[in-house]
């Protein structure tokens, strides 16, 4: 049964017609949409149904269109043929760049320019392995992160693992959570959080809140919880209530949050489309089913983080970091290495 789901999928990439297949945290349904053309659809009102993937900085998402839908029970016990394909490392770190930008960011902190800003970087490493093969791998190692591949032939091939939500919405019936804060995963040790951390969280949290407050009846806040994925530790609070305002407006309150981009939001926007000296492109944009369910009334997005891009025999890997006044630069670096191996670790699986 799963091996003719996977046939199904990959007969679709065969003919460069576009597809996603994703799998919820903590399920075991994986759900493959299929469109029978290669248009590239917009989301501009978000009145239609479909799997919808959104760039960093662009205000029309990607729609897949549902000509096709299928879904199968995934057990993650399930022997699975996985080929195996030459592999050879290389390292283009560039730790002095990045250094140089987290020291600029902190600067400008205390300026008075922002008071948060996330900068990342893409790391390049060879990759030759089957799309679907580095997808099964996440499925297995990632049970509780929203696990996905998606492609268009206009567009590419990205791959990911997320753990964090950008929204549920079900009719009114709304949540949302802040996520921000790492540390690294240490078997049987519980995290230390430092005052660097739990202050990047508060932010965060403080953030979405004040944006939703008004259009948010009866919300509620938790208290910051830890929270495993992977290799990594992340504080989570989980925002909820009765949205009195559509999804599009919703979205746009939210994305960028300040996990992912900063405090305020346009300032710190800017400085990283100005210094950080590439396109993010997907990366920390968003991606995930809208007007599902029976009513058509479900809606459920996901921030796109631990993900890479294929480009024929290139993986492009994408990490970054919440810089606050308190930040030291070369934490910083090592944070971003920490959450490389997310997806690293699924390429270095197939060496």
């Amino acid at each position: 049964m799963f091996s003719q789901f996977l046939e199904k999928v990959d007969g679709q990439y065969s003919l460069k017609l576009p597809f996603v297949v994703y799998r919820k945290p903590n399920q075991t349904k994986v759900k493959a949409i299929f469109q029978e053309n290669d248009q590239l659809h917009r989301f501009t009102e978000f009145t239609k149904n479909g799997f919808i993937f959104g760039a960093f900085d662009d205000e029309h998402p990607i729609r897949i269109k549902i000509d096709r839908i299928e879904e199968v029970e995934y057990n993650p016990k399930m022997e699975v043929a996985i080929d195996k394909y030459p592999f050879a490392t290389g390292d283009k770190h560039q730790k002095e760049f990045h250094i140089d930008l987290v020291t600029r960011a902190i600067n400008e902190i205390k300026q008075g320019s922002f008071e948060k800003v996330v900068v990342s970087r893409k790391i390049e490493v060879p990759c030759d392995t089957a799309p679907l093969s580095l997808f099964l791998l996440l499925l297995k190692r990632y049970k509780n992160t929203f696990c996905y591949i998606w492609y268009h032939p206009k567009v590419g091939l990205w791959i990911g693992a997320t753990p964090e939500t950008l929204l549920t919405a079900n009719g009114k019936k709304f949540s949302t959570m802040s996520l921000a804060g790492t540390l690294e995963y240490k078997a049987n040790l519980e995290p230390v959080w430092g005052e660097k951390e739990l202050n990047e969280q508060e932010l965060v949290t403080q953030y979405i809140s004040d944006n939703l407050r008004d259009n948010l009846k009866g919300m509620t806040v938790s208290k910051p919880e830890s929270v495993r994925a992977g290799n990594l530790w992340h504080l989570r609070s989980n925002i909820s209530g009765e949205i009195t305002i559509g999804l599009k407006e919703t979205v746009e309150a939210l994305h960028p949050t300040p996990a992912v981009c900063g405090l305020p939001k346009s300032n710190s926007k800017a400085f990283i489309l100005t210094h950080e000296n590439y396109d993010r492109e997907y990366y920390t944009g968003f991606l995930g089913e809208v007007n599902f369910g029976e009513d058509s009334n479900e809606s459920h997005l996901f921030v796109n983080l631990r993900c890479l891009k294929l480009v024929k025999s290139m993986a492009f890997i994408y990490v970054g970091g919440g810089i606050t006044k308190a930040s030291i630069p070369e934490k910083e670096w090592k944070e971003t290495n920490i959450k490389a191996e997310t997806m690293l670790n699924i390429i270095n699986f197939f060496k």
